[in-house]
């Protein structure tokens, strides 16, 4: 809105030189969006303005992918590694936009998180080590995370070593308990990162540091996509959030309804109990996720890649999950009601009491899955891959296992059928009754 707009509504003179006062100082040109009104108390810092309690209202710069806050994300600056590697250190500038009032309902989360990555098939990515507080003593802070001998030496053979730093906020008397406004930071290590001590015998140089690869997407398909810096766009309800690098992101319990992550970097990111109905995810690096008890129905993870994922007692009712990687995962007590799983690898996947009710498996990879007391009620598995797999006391009513392979699968007696369309296309006694013996 332009000044003479603002005369016209009846602004004064007063408030009307306040605003300029301000877009002056903040530098704003002619073109940008930064003279938002910042809600029912004017312009910040006029005289005899009362400010409201609560976080400092954003200024946006109006992109076509994402609401992007040029002032108010996160800022990691000077991360050094000891010559030891035992000391990682970060000087970090939290959110000004979120630090709010003590006393007042608010709740916050600063998290730092140190994470390797050795590559999909490697058991040794993860988080080495992590800082998480409720509260800070100032904006500005110096994080040191200390490391244990065998830490340190994950950390220096790593081929990718991230520090991740993320601040949520929980607006109050809500009464929901999810993080609806959070910012994150990735810092990949390099070279530049790492202190090295120089003795008589033999001098280091920063030549013998790890090689750290080019960052690019990796969901489980080939792709030359770039992720992107997000540390400037607010991550919540409906964000635009494809290609982010959100490497190792604490975002436990965060608001991501609707949110797009198409291609998005979460791998060893915590998303316990995140709200991820109807979210797209399609094509997102989610290795070693932990989605401990996230809420994502309907939620659309097309060739997502979440190998080793850690799935526990997720709702995934009605979830796109076709041709998605989820090769040992942990996918037990999870709620897959009517997902849809065609073509998906869960090969050594942990599928035990997992609620697969009228899930469609055709040509799904469950090669010695654990599909203990799992219900396959209702569920199409017709040319699924079930060799070696384990089928105690799951049940099978109504399911269709036509041209499925089932050479070496166990128990698969001990499972309850009725009305089961076997994998030799002969449908079981329609009334519940032990599966007979494959020949």
């Amino acid at each position: 809105m332009g000044i003479h707009h603002l005369v016209r509504a009846g602004v004064g003179a007063g408030m009307c030189g306040a605003l300029v006062a301000s877009l002056s100082l903040t530098g704003a040109g002619a073109g940008s969006a930064t003279g938002s009104t910042p809600g029912a108390s004017g312009v910040p810092g006029a005289p005899g303005l009362r400010q409201k309690a609560g976080p400092t209202p954003e200024r946006v710069d109006g992109g076509a992918r994402a609401r992007i806050c040029r002032a108010c994300g996160i800022r990691v600056a000077n991360v050094k590694v000891s010559p030891n590697r035992r000391m990682v250190s970060a000087d970090v500038k939290w959110a000004r936009s979120l630090i709010t009032r003590k006393g007042k309902g608010h709740r916050q989360r600063f998290n730092v998180r140190l994470v390797v990555l050795y590559g999909a098939q490697d058991k040794r990515t993860g988080v080495l080590t992590e800082v998480s507080k409720k509260h800070v003593s100032s904006v500005k802070e110096h994080v040191r995370m200390r490391l244990s001998k065998r830490k340190a030496r994950l950390l220096l053979k790593a081929p990718d070593a991230v520090l991740s730093v993320s601040h949520n906020y929980d607006r109050p008397r809500d009464g929901d308990k999810l993080f609806e406004r959070n910012y994150v930071t990735t810092t990949h290590l390099t070279k530049k990162h790492f202190r090295f001590r120089n003795t008589p015998e033999r001098t280091t140089t920063a030549e013998s540091a790890p090689e750290i690869p080019a960052i690019s997407a990796s969901g489980n398909r080939a792709t030359s996509r770039e992720l992107r810096d997000c540390s400037d766009i607010p991550i919540r309800r409906k964000a635009d959030l494809s290609g982010c690098d959100l490497t190792g992101a604490k975002l436990a319990g965060a608001d991501l309804f609707m949110a797009n992550l198409t291609g998005a970097k979460l791998a060893s990111a915590n998303l316990t109990g995140a709200n991820l109905y109807f979210a797209v995810l399609t094509d997102a690096n989610l290795t070693d996720a932990n989605l401990t008890d996230a809420f994502a129905p309907g939620a659309g993870l097309y060739y997502a890649n979440l190998t080793r994922a850690d799935l526990g007692n997720a709702d995934l009712t009605s979830s796109i999950l076709e041709q998605a990687d989820l090769t040992g995962a942990d996918v037990s007590d999870a709620d897959l009601l009517g997902a849809n799983l065609i073509r998906a690898n869960l090969t050594r996947a942990n599928l035990w009491d997992a609620n697969l009710t009228e899930a469609i498996l055709t040509e799904a990879i469950l090669t010695r899955a654990n599909l203990g007391r799992a219900n396959l009620t209702g569920a199409n598995l017709t040319r699924a891959n079930l060799r070696g797999a384990k089928l105690t006391g799951a049940k099978l009513i109504r399911a269709n296992l036509t041209g499925a392979d089932v050479v070496g699968i166990q128990d698969f007696n001990y499972a309850a059928c009725g009305g089961t369309t076997l994998p030799n296309g002969n449908v079981t006694s329609s009334s519940p009754s032990q599966c007979p013996r494959l020949t």
